[in-house]
């Protein structure tokens, strides 16, 4: 028992050994040397997580290319399987002239409508530059593809594209597409114009509140910008290095010709209005995308017109902390009505 006590002792309280300065200073200094090493495999490891979570996006670009391949020779070969295989369960894609689809169920239903009556003879696709963030990258580009239906021979549609990858264990998938003709096209020009798509509820933004606040207020000021019909404010709601693909025209790039398009379209004479709501909003941090919906007209009952539409805003966080239009699409999702 007594052997027991000692040692209980001798653990918990350790050896009652006199310290001079000498010996202080040396424990001092070691207990200091061991909390540098501690403190260095901390950091060493969190540079290691960091690097491990941090995509090297050469071979993301690589693997996104490969992807795009499939896509490719899926869209010719027509295989629902081998095309679904790229998108995330969770999906927005908006297609020209049709509702948004949420889910991946009618995104399948959507192709297999459109190919039981067209027979897609070649598609490529062109990648202008591809973003990487933290678990996302965002790929924009142009597309062409020829195709004929049972009632029309070989016709052309082509025009740009967003799209937005999920990036999970170097596994990218789509969670966000969408696409515009780069020239004027009526509903009934587009190769699925016969599919029927049925409205989808939307998916619901995963943003802090405080996000949301700041979402609201970006759209805030872009509605009255283009209600005052104010093309300069409407570019300098842009980065200096911004793309803008509108409806029905190619990707305009860069400031100079961002703000000459803008000046020339928004005029305070059209009497423009427009208001906006939220399909879904990703949070990359010093980035974030904005899927909604627009719907606005211009004119009066009278002498005026309606449109509605998809868009797919990218802002980037700028100089004091504000976040700017860096890369958006917008494309009608119903024909113009003129009154």
């Amino acid at each position: 028992m007594a052997a027991s006590r000692v040692w209980k002792q001798n653990r918990w309280k350790g050896p009652e050994i006199p310290l001079n300065s000498d010996m202080m200073t040396d424990l001092i200094c070691y207990i200091i040397r061991k909390l540098v090493v501690a403190v260095s495999i901390i950091l060493f490891g969190c540079m290691n997580q960091n690097s491990t979570d941090q995509t090297d996006p050469t071979e993301l670009m690589a693997t996104i290319g490969n992807i795009n391949d499939r896509i490719e020779n899926a869209m010719i070969e027509e295989s629902i399987s081998q095309l679904m295989a790229v998108y995330n369960e969770q999906v927005n894609f908006m297609p020209e002239y049709k509702p948004a689809i949420f889910s991946h169920g009618s995104l399948a239903e959507f192709y297999e409508n459109w190919w039981e009556k067209t027979d897609i003879t070649a598609f490529k696709k062109q990648v202008h530059e591809i973003l990487v963030f933290t678990g996302f990258a965002l790929e924009t580009g142009t597309f062409q593809m020829k195709y004929a239906t049972d009632s029309s021979s070989e016709r052309e549609y082509k025009g740009k594209y967003m799209v937005l990858w999920k990036v999970e264990k170097d596994k990218p998938s789509i969670v966000s597409e969408i696409f515009g003709a780069d020239t004027y096209l009526e509903p009934y020009d587009i190769p699925y114009a016969f599919v029927q798509v049925r409205p989808d509820s939307g998916i619901t933004p995963r943003v802090s509140e405080e996000m949301m606040t700041k979402v609201r207020k970006w759209n805030e000021e872009v509605i009255r910008d283009v209600r005052a019909g104010d093309g300069n404010a409407r570019a300098d709601g842009f980065t200096e290095d911004g793309i803008y693909m509108p409806h029905f025209n190619s990707m305009i790039i860069g400031m100079d010709s961002i703000r000459k398009y803008m000046l020339k379209t928004y005029d305070p004479a059209a009497k423009v209005y427009v208001q906006h709501t939220y399909q879904a909003i990703y949070d990359l941090k010093e980035f974030i995308l904005v899927n909604g919906h627009f719907k606005g007209g211009w004119g009066d009952k009278d002498n005026g017109g309606a449109f509605e539409g998809n868009m797919s805003n990218l802002r980037k966080k700028g100089k004091g902390g504000k976040f700017l239009m860096h890369r958006q699409l917008a494309n009608n999702d119903r024909g113009t009505v003129v009154f």
